[in-house]
Parts: structure tokens; sequence; C-alpha cells
């Protein structure tokens, strides 16, 4: 339908309106002022849509990297923030740079091995363990094959075990492992095919060197469970003088000498060594070194575990050797080990890196409450030995602690947390100052 002629005049005026103040200097500066606002806004808005974007791009490539790494990674570095310092999972605690430098060194096989690496290192090693000409030390492959080496005794003595010390042994002073007395007699038969048999003499509660007269040369084997610290027997006691007694303490849990910062529950070797012929002890742990164990002691009592025709069975191999050698170095001397250096954190230092990790993970949305609580920590799972502690505990929004706590051991590092009744517990003394930001971090991608 055609318009009006009047509709077609209206709208003939109005344009030439239009077109008029369209021609206007304040119109056409007006129209400049607002494309050169647009035109400014411009750049800024795509530079926050391109932060957005790259923000996400980079979050996205780091979750993808996350997950790579935890699927394909073998060595999974681990937090251990549970409070226990020995754990089936490890320590979380890096060995000495100098230790695992040796290992590497020796691993790479271009160096000198054989006789001629094994006498050197027996020289270095008994520089730093022994005592003179008295005393020396072995290195073997594992805390129960230097169990296991004692059985070699059993063919000039007769080992003894007192009842009052039939412990569960052990090799990490954790969970409750063999009997003393089953330890002693099954471990070299499965280990080394030493078949020995023990003699329990006495009764449990009464500790008494009378229990080993009449016993033809005692090989006495006393052991710490942990529970309660442990006494040697008097040798030079009437009972036992001329009996040609030798004593043998194992040690589960023990340093090589005195610090300031180790609480007296903790036995020490040197003390020990001036109370008994041998003292057997795990290499890793407070004392350093890589999984394996010492026997350390009267050089005369180790040439006779050196000669037997199982030693090639219970020695340790040349990268565990050396390394043990340097870890035994560091920890005679006044350097101080890496788990040294835990331990001797001051409560002060603790629980202000406890404060600070607070007052940031308590800021996460979905973190329904965070507080620091001051338990002690533990160097095992069970036993007295505690230090002073600092904890965050942490509830979350929707999450169960336990579900929570299973998804940071998936993480990578994989970070180990204590589980409580309604919360994850993060204990610092095992961590080290450097490691907290990643620890928060590992929470942090947690998120949700």
């Amino acid at each position: 339908m055609a318009l009006p002629n009047w509709t077609i005049e209206l709208l003939r005026r109005s344009l030439n309106e239009v077109a008029e103040k369209a021609r206007q200097p304040e119109t056409i500066e007006k129209f400049k002022n607002q494309a050169n606002e647009i035109l400014q806004d411009l750049p800024q808005t795509a530079a926050r849509g391109i932060d957005a974007v790259m923000r996400g791009a980079e979050s996205s490539r780091k979750s993808v990297e996350r997950w790579t790494r935890k699927h394909t990674q073998l060595a999974v570095p681990m937090l251990n923030a549970t409070g226990v310092l020995l754990t089936d999972n490890g320590t979380g605690v890096p060995l000495a740079d100098a230790v695992t430098e040796v290992g590497r060194e020796v691993i790479l096989g271009d160096c000198v091995s054989g006789h001629m690496m094994v006498d050197r290192l027996s020289r270095r090693l008994d520089r730093a363990a022994g005592n003179g000409d008295q005393h020396g030390a072995l290195v073997m492959s594992s805390f129960e094959a230097a169990v296991a080496s004692l059985s070699i005794f059993s063919a000039s003595h007769t080992i003894a075990v007192h009842r009052s010390n039939c412990v569960q042994l052990s090799a990490d002073g954790g969970k409750a492992g063999l009997p003393l007395p089953s330890a002693l007699s099954t471990i070299g038969v499965t280990l080394a095919g030493l078949k020995s048999t023990v003699m329990e003499v006495g009764s449990s509660n009464v500790h008494s060197a009378a229990d080993f007269a009449g016993i033809e040369r005692p090989c006495i084997v006393i052991a710490d469970g942990g529970d309660q610290a442990i006494e040697a027997f008097d040798l030079k006691s009437p009972e036992l003088s001329g009996s040609n007694a030798i004593q043998i303490a194992i040690l589960p849990i023990a340093t090589l000498e005195p610090s300031d910062c180790i609480t007296s529950d903790i036995p020490v070797v040197s003390d020990w060594l001036s109370k008994v012929d041998l003292v057997v002890i795990p290499g890793n742990g407070l004392v350093g070194g890589p999984e394996s164990g010492i026997v350390m002691g009267r050089r005369d009592l180790l040439d006779v575990i050196s000669s037997s025709i199982a030693w090639p069975v219970l020695r340790a191999s040349e990268p565990t050797f050396a390394m043990m050698t340097v870890a035994i170095e560091i920890a005679s001397s006044k350097d101080r080990l890496p788990t040294t250096a835990l331990m001797e954190a001051s409560q002060d230092n603790l629980k202000s890196r406890a404060e600070r990790l607070s007052t940031r993970l308590g800021a996460c949305d979905w973190i329904k409450s965070c507080e620091v609580t001051a338990d002690d920590a533990k160097l095992t799972s069970r036993g007295r030995w505690t230090l002073p502690s600092r904890q965050i505990c942490l509830r979350h929004q929707s999450k169960s602690p336990t579900a929570w706590a299973e998804e940071l051991r998936e993480e990578l590092p994989s970070l180990f947390v204590a589980v409580g009744d309604d919360c994850v517990k993060l204990d610092l003394r095992w961590i080290r100052a450097s490691e907290d930001a990643k620890m928060a971090e590992v929470i942090e991608n947690l998120a949700g």
C-alpha cells in the first residue's frame, strides 16, 4: 500500500532536521569524542580478554602437565606432613647432597670397582665409625640383613635372649614386627640360610644377669622395642665373669653422636659402644643414608661376620656402601644431616610458619575452617620418641578428611597428611621451610 502524502512530507522534514544537526560543529565534535572513547576502550577490553584467555590457557597447561607427570613419573616427590618421620612410604627427607653425589658417581660405572673400591671405602668407614684399632663398622644390604648376621655367632656362642626383653622387633620402630627370639632364629635362615638356636632365659618382669649363669659362651642380644629404654647387662658381674660372654644391642632408632637437639630418649651409638660389644642399627632414617643395615663395634667380631660364607649375600652393594660411608662421615662430624636440621627447627620457627600457612590457606573459599595446633611430632608411628611441633588443621566444605587425604596423596608432589576425626592435619616438623609454598600450592590446585 502506498504511503500517504502527509506521511512522506513528515519523514522528509525529519530527515532534513537530522541532516541539519549533523552538519553542526558541536554535533560533529560530540561524535568525534565518542568515537575516540570507543577506540581507546577497544585495546583495554581486548587486552583484558586476552589476559583472561591466557590465564585460562596457562591453568589448563599446568593441569595437563601435572596430570602427565603424575601418571608417567616413576620417582614421585613426597611431602611428609603426617607428623611421623619413618613411614611405610618413606620419610620425605632428602639425603645430603654429598651422599647422593657419591652414589651417582659409583652407579655411573666408569670408576674403579671391585676389591680396590671396597678396600678404599672400608678404610674411610673405619676412620669415620671406628675408635682406634678396636672398633669398626660393616654395611649390609638391609637392617634385616644386619640382624641376620648375628646368627653367624651361633657357631661359637650360644645366642641368648632375656624374656624381659622379648620385644617386637621392627626395622623402623614403627608397626610391630617379629618377637626378638623369632626374628633372630628365622631372619638368618630366610636371607642367608643361617640356622641358629635362640635360648630364652629369665622372667618377663625381672632383669638380671644372673639368669645367664651356666650358659657356655653366651651371646646376649638385647633390642629396643620403642616402648621403654633398655639397659645393657653387666658382663663383669660375678655371674658372667669368665664366661667369655659377648653382648649385642639392636637399636632400630639411634644416632651416631649426641646432639643438643636430640632428646635423651634416643639411643646414641657412641654411648652404647661403651656398654656392649656390637650395635646393630638401620642405615636410613636418623643416620642419613640409603636403606641398609650397619653393625658397629669390636673389630675382631666384625671380622667373624665378614669372613663368613654368608657375607657375600649380606653385604651392601658398592653404591650403597659408598653412600653409607659418606653419611656416617657427615653424622660423625660437626656437619648437619638434613634430618638433624629438621629436628633442630625451633618451636618459634614452626609456629610462625604455621601461622603464615594458616592465613594463606584460610583464604580459600572451599576451606571451612583452619586452625593451628601444637601436638608433638613422632619419629615412628609407635614408640616413645617425640618432638614438639605445629600443625595446621583444615576442614573442607564438602569433602571428608579421608577422601581429601587420598586425593592429596595422588597429587604431584604427593602430599601425605594426618587424618583427624573431622579434619586433615599438616604437621610441619618433617617439612622443610622451603617446601611450605609447594605444600600450599598442592592444596590450592586441588580446590573444590
